[in-house]
């Protein structure tokens, strides 16, 4: 599927969605659930299936966006994509933290069941079928957790720098989120592989800010929430791929194609 058919049947699904939903749901949320689809694409892609980055992604995603998760859910579903989607995942979640090797994904559960626990939704809590019972005995510090964000930062900037096809689109995004929710651990990682930011950043415009004219208001709104983000960013000795991140975003604006 190319990037325009994908925004297309979004942007279908998106004019059906009742608009309180819609309105509850922050732009930068809904650039975040590019997620669900990179995990379609992984499930049905002939592959092992969805592998423990991209369920550390889909927990990022969990943690700061928990009221988007149903409804990026059910838009893939509408949108035709693989039917045991939701199945998957969550078994992937479980194998994931199962293995206690996997500090990762381990740690971001722990962090997203705190927000979620916060948030008190009976229907999400039904939805992720006891997959945060996983995290109970897991405890996670404020140091620890800028550890985890920095390694699944720098595995989500390396995992766009080997996508192909419809998957690059999504994968920018994902890239695009993590830096408008943790910045600095993005920064670090573009810091530590400087090869696969400038990658990024030369093509997130075509990648991430491209597409039909009915997501402008969406993306455009997403682009000035990072900026936003990045503007009030401390952070020492990283100031070269902060600048470039700003300078980047700055001069970006919505292209409509198709």
């Amino acid at each position: 599927m190319t990037r325009v058919a994908a925004v297309c049947l979004t942007a279908g699904l998106l004019a059906a969605w009742p608009a309180a939903a819609l309105s509850a749901e922050p732009p930068l949320c809904k650039v975040g659930g590019s997620v669900v689809e990179l995990m379609h694409l992984q499930s049905t892609g002939g592959g092992p299936g969805i592998d423990s980055n991209l369920v550390g992604s889909s927990l990022v995603f969990l943690k700061e966006c928990p009221a988007s998760v149903i409804p990026a859910f059910r838009q893939a579903a509408k949108a035709g994509f693989d039917p045991e989607l939701r199945h998957k995942w969550i078994e992937a979640v479980r194998s994931a933290t199962r293995d206690s090797s996997n500090i990762v994904v381990r740690g971001l559960l722990a962090v997203a069941r705190e927000k979620v626990v916060r948030l008190g939704n009976d229907s999400l809590n039904e939805f992720l079928d006891g997959i945060l019972g996983s995290a109970d005995s897991i405890r996670v510090d404020h140091r620890s957790l800028e550890s985890l964000l920095e390694r699944q930062a720098l595995a989500t900037l390396k995992r766009h720098s080997e996508c192909d096809g419809a998957g690059c689109y999504n994968a920018s995004d994902d890239v695009l989120f993590l830096l408008g929710t943790h910045p600095v651990a993005v920064l670090k990682a573009m810091y530590a592989d400087s090869v696969d930011a400038t990658n990024w950043l030369g093509v997130v415009a075509d990648q991430s800010f491209a597409g039909v004219a009915e997501q402008r208001e969406v993306y455009e709104a997403a682009r000035r929430a990072v900026l936003k983000k990045l503007s009030e960013t401390n952070a020492p000795g990283l100031e070269r791929e902060q600048r470039a991140c700003e300078d980047t975003l700055r001069k970006i604006r919505y292209q409509t194609t198709g």
